[in-house]
């Protein structure tokens, strides 16, 4: 009987307040999560391009020595799929992180991508951009990847003490000038001879995810790898 009443209200709940897809904004059903299987099915997967992940360690070469890095999807402009980032930052949907994060790692996990991999570090906000925000976007995808690989997610630690404008507008060169040595660590030991995935949502030049590494590796005995959401093509 508990049961049945349970599936009654999910029903009325579906009438009244519709889930829907994130990308196509068509109706989902209880089995789905934020994306319907026809937009899960053509998401432009990183993997699904032969040299994909070999693009992206080129943009940190002579910059940091990152071990592996890899993102989920491409984030192009013009594309249906960059909804799925504006929402997690902008529009406050910050759950979606965690269960996105949960299905790129579901998937990450089946190629061995996180064996070795110690501590879950998302990019940390500047104090003031998370009292705006709310929260950070990259804290709730590492939580989606922790819940599948259960590698804790460490905060904290590394912080950002400076704040950076918009880089939307920047070159790369700028880019990375901007954002050097914008971050710190409270206590190194807790990261010495770890092997670190940085989390982060978007990798467009790699410039927050060099300066964040770069920090990291001054470490004795550290690793960093990096994982983001998505990267721009």
């Amino acid at each position: 009987m508990k049961k049945s009443l349970t599936t009654w209200i999910d029903l009325l709940l579906s009438l009244l307040y519709p889930r829907t897809c994130l990308v196509c904004e068509g109706r989902i059903s209880s089995q789905e999560k934020i994306l319907c299987t026809a937009c899960n099915m053509q998401l432009p997967r990183i993997s699904h391009y032969p040299k994909g992940r070999e693009e992206l360690e080129k943009l940190f070469w002579g910059k940091a020595e990152i071990r592996r890095v890899s993102s989920w999807f491409y984030y192009t402009k013009g594309s249906r799929y960059r909804s799925l980032i504006y929402q997690l930052k902008y529009n406050g949907y910050k759950a979606s992180g965690e269960i996105l994060g949960s299905y790129m790692a579901t998937e990450l996990q089946a190629e061995n991508f996180f064996e070795g991999i110690d501590l879950l570090v998302p990019v940390p906000l500047h104090p003031q951009k998370l009292k705006e925000r709310g929260y950070n976007q990259s804290q709730w995808i590492a939580r989606g990847v922790s819940r599948v690989t259960n590698i804790p997610v460490a905060t904290g630690n590394l912080y950002k003490h400076t704040p950076t404008s918009s880089q939307t507008r920047k070159s790369v060169y700028d880019r990375h000038t901007h954002t050097a040595g914008t971050f710190a660590l409270c206590d190194k030991e807790q990261f010495r001879d770890k092997h670190i995935l940085m989390v982060d949502d978007v990798l467009t030049t790699g410039a927050t995810l060099t300066a964040c590494s770069r920090i990291l590796l001054e470490i004795p005995g550290t690793q960093v790898s990096i994982l983001t959401l998505a990267a721009v093509n």
